[in-house]
């Protein structure tokens, strides 16, 4: 099909057709909030300070990443995948502040 720029590929996204560019884009995006929120998991299980707040901030934040990979690799209509990025950032905020009560409060 030549789609990919063989010359090209190994140093340059643009060598790869558009729909591989944008799965890539998605797989990266996945290591950049997510991280944070595997930490503040982490931090809030050793501190003991699982709750039920923070069960439903986590299951939102997995709900919210699924929503937003699966928009990101289909319509990729930008809107609405800023609005469940943001919404998933939120939900990490709201499990720092409670990392950082639960550190504060002991």
């Amino acid at each position: 099909m030549n789609e990919v720029d063989e010359g090209r590929r190994s140093l340059y996204d643009d060598a790869w057709p558009d729909y591989v560019i944008q799965i890539n884009n998605c797989i990266r995006n996945q290591f950049e909030v997510p991280v944070l929120f595997y930490v503040l998991t982490v931090l809030l299980y050793l501190l003991d300070a699982v709750t039920y707040l923070t069960l439903v901030l986590a299951w939102a934040f997995v709900l919210l990443r699924i929503g937003h990979a699966y928009v990101h690799t289909g319509t990729n209509y930008v809107p609405v995948r800023r609005k469940l990025f943001m919404a998933s950032v939120f939900t990490t905020l709201g499990l720092f502040v409670l990392c950082v009560y639960a550190v504060l409060v002991g």
